[in-house]
């Protein structure tokens, strides 16, 4: 491949999403393919060189916006920082001191209202007060920023914290229990959380089910073990001082205590079985 001798500057892109080619600067930047020439004219006073298969982000008047490799505006020039995320096309944005996201096609996902937003499985979103709220990854509104904690678990389970409650709802916002647990109870993690409610511990399957009931003084470990090909968990818990372990059915599998101590807890004991 041979550059013509006319550019001030060539800087060679990271990514490969439209063939290795160069940031080509002549007075303002552009972008040179390899075998196309300049595809993106010379008229963007910067440039973002970020892994994006939609196009390329470039700065015009002191905003940032996407333009596609074929030079084409994909997304409007009124951003003061842009920059791709890991999930799919989206493409997380600030104006004027507010964050949000867009697509590649300039739709709004998640309106530049928030002070902060952070991705994962599930879109939270921080407000100036510092409360929290949730949008699904297709820009659907999940929770209002009003709770003091939300993220989401496996399974589809939400798990919200207001005050020293957490509640835990569906992907439909319904409410999986009625039951009130402590602020300390656990995101779902294998279609189980750890529950607190008075300075007891227990277990919630999916369901809202307390598989384990709140009579632990602690839950100390969560292990998820494969046998016969099947995946179980156990939870390491505390007794009246007793440490054991004990599987999702609430039956003592390993460092059982005083048979006495589980009969009076009505625990199972499957040790020796």
């Amino acid at each position: 491949m041979q550059i013509p001798f006319e550019y001030e500057s060539l800087s060679k892109t990271l990514c490969e999403s439209d063939g290795r080619g160069y940031y080509a600067k002549l007075d303002k930047w552009g972008y040179y393919h390899p075998e196309k020439g300049i595809t993106v004219p010379c008229v963007y006073d910067d440039y973002l060189d970020i892994c994006n298969a939609f196009g390329h982000f470039v700065m015009q008047d002191g905003k940032w916006g996407m333009v596609s490799f074929e030079g084409e505006d994909r997304l409007p020039f009124q951003f003061d920082t842009i920059g791709i995320l890991s999930r799919g096309n989206l493409i997380k944005v600030e104006k004027d001191g507010f964050t949000g996201i867009v697509d590649t096609l300039g739709r709004v996902i998640v309106p530049l209202e928030y002070d902060k937003l952070i991705v994962a499985n599930s879109l939270t979103v921080i407000n100036h007060e510092g409360k929290r709220g949730a949008y699904f990854l297709t820009g659907e509104l999940f929770m209002p920023a009003v709770y003091d904690f939300i993220n989401l678990g496996d399974n589809g389970i939400w798990r919200v914290i207001e005050g020293d409650s957490t509640l835990y709802f569906d992907s439909e916002r319904k409410r999986i229990t009625d039951s009130v647990y402590g602020r300390c109870s656990k995101v779902h993690r294998n279609g189980l959380a750890v529950v607190c409610q008075d300075k007891k511990w227990g277990v919630i399957d999916e369901n809202g089910k307390e598989v384990i009931p709140l009579i632990y003084e602690n839950i100390y470990g969560y292990e998820p073990r494969v046998i016969n090909g099947k995946r179980q968990s156990f939870f390491g818990v505390v007794l009246e001082g007793e440490r054991f372990k004990v599987d999702a059915e609430s039956a003592c599998i390993e460092d059982c205590p005083d048979p006495a101590l589980l009969q009076r807890f009505h625990i199972p004991d499957k040790e020796d079985q």
